[in-house]
């Protein structure tokens, strides 16, 4: 038995990004910038009790995403320190959901969802060390994944679990680090240990 009927899926996308980088003696920068807007959408039928779908639901809405991101890269006698730092912003707009019983055309479900927008930063430092047989290096970063369209705004079913799209998520976070060991063996043969802890 069908359990969804998605006849027009609409999606557009469009975006920019711009690096510049330059170097001096032991220092290679880079700036840049990068923005998106994307606007997805749904139009499905559902709900099959046996004799054809019953219902029909538009689910959508719009994100944009900004961000800047510095990056430094120093080589000293010994050390290659590396530090990254991104600023993003992202809002999510025009969100709706609504639904409605194709029999009747009774309206089941009418929302629109108000503009939401977060500031998350994200930085990453790295710093390794060659020795004479391996490599030793480094990491502490933060990051940040952000809600999709459909994780915000689009329900769907599988089978019999049924996932709920949620307004109000955040943007997920992640915390860690990392150090480890790299080995040339040879010209053909590389070996590589790290141990890491993320949050």
């Amino acid at each position: 038995r069908e359990v969804l009927d998605q006849f027009d899926v609409p999606g557009k996308a469009w975006g920019f990004v711009h690096r510049t980088q330059w170097e001096t003696e032991e220092h290679q920068f880079q700036l840049g910038a990068d923005a998106r807007r994307l606007e997805g959408a749904t139009h499905e039928r559902f709900r099959d009790l046996g004799e054809g779908f019953t219902r029909e639901r538009y689910a959508g809405g719009e994100q944009i995403l900004a961000g800047l991101v510095a990056m430094d890269r120093w080589q000293g006698e010994t050390w290659l320190l590396e530090s990254n730092a991104r600023l993003d912003l992202y809002r999510n707009e025009n969100g709706q959901r609504r639904s409605h019983a194709l029999a009747d055309g009774q309206v089941l479900q009418d929302q629109a969802f108000p503009g939401r927008e977060s500031v998350e930063p994200a930085l990453r430092l790295g710093a390794s060390r060659p020795f004479q047989s391996f490599t030793w290096h480094n990491a502490l970063f933060t990051g940040t994944r952000l809600p999709t369209l459909n994780e915000t705004y689009r329900p769907f079913r599988v089978g019999n679990d049924i996932t709920i799209a949620n307004e109000k998520l955040d943007p997920e976070r992640i915390y860690g680090a990392e150090t480890g060991m790299h080995w040339k063996l040879d010209d053909e043969h590389r070996l590589r240990a790290s141990i890491f802890y993320n949050r």
